[in-house]
């Protein structure tokens, strides 16, 4: 509850979502067209299908689930009455965690380090596992991934401890 918000002034919960016939119509229609997905494409036509109908739903019942939080919402300063409880609230002092700084030429020369490390150890993986039934190129491709996934996973490694290095510092600080 908002500490200016009188206790008699709170909007009502939303209602509870309601399905008609139109909706189940809707979801059979939905779940027919994955059946026929899966039927003529296998496994990945239904999963791209599958994908597509949870954006858009997703999408849509946001907006819904948005409009009634706005409609139910506040409804300004002039619909409340003058009881309000004003309170002054001391924060402490803003950190330097809002500021945005570039990582520098040292955390993507070590990402870049950890990503082509990723990429040998994926190629080694790969030709030691497979052996004779794999070929140059399978294994290039395997060790593009790895350094892409190595590469990615460094980055944020590194970026996460410089962030946490910075956030030390700033705590250790004397005012």
């Amino acid at each position: 509850m908002n500490q200016s918000t009188p206790p008699d002034e709170i909007p009502p919960p939303l209602p509870p979502p309601q399905y008609g016939l139109k909706w189940l119509f809707l979801l059979l229609t939905g779940i027919a067209v994955l059946a026929a997905a899966y039927h003529y494409f296998g496994g990945t036509g239904i999963a791209a299908v599958g994908l597509v109908f949870a954006a858009i739903a997703a999408h849509v019942l946001g907006n819904s689930l948005g409009v009634r939080l706005r409609d139910s919402g506040s409804r300004g300063l002039a619909a409340r009455s003058k009881r309000f409880v004003n309170v002054q609230i001391q924060f402490a002092r803003t950190t330097s965690l809002s500021i945005h700084r570039r990582q520098g030429l040292f955390a993507l020369a070590s990402a870049l380090s950890v990503g082509i490390l990723f990429a040998v150890c994926g190629a080694l993986l790969f030709s030691l596992v497979y052996r004779e039934n794999i070929s140059l190129l399978a294994i290039s491709v395997g060790a593009l991934a790895f350094f892409i996934l190595g590469t990615l996973s460094g980055y944020i490694a590194i970026s996460f401890v410089v962030e946490m290095l910075h956030t030390v510092k700033d705590a250790t600080k004397d005012d």
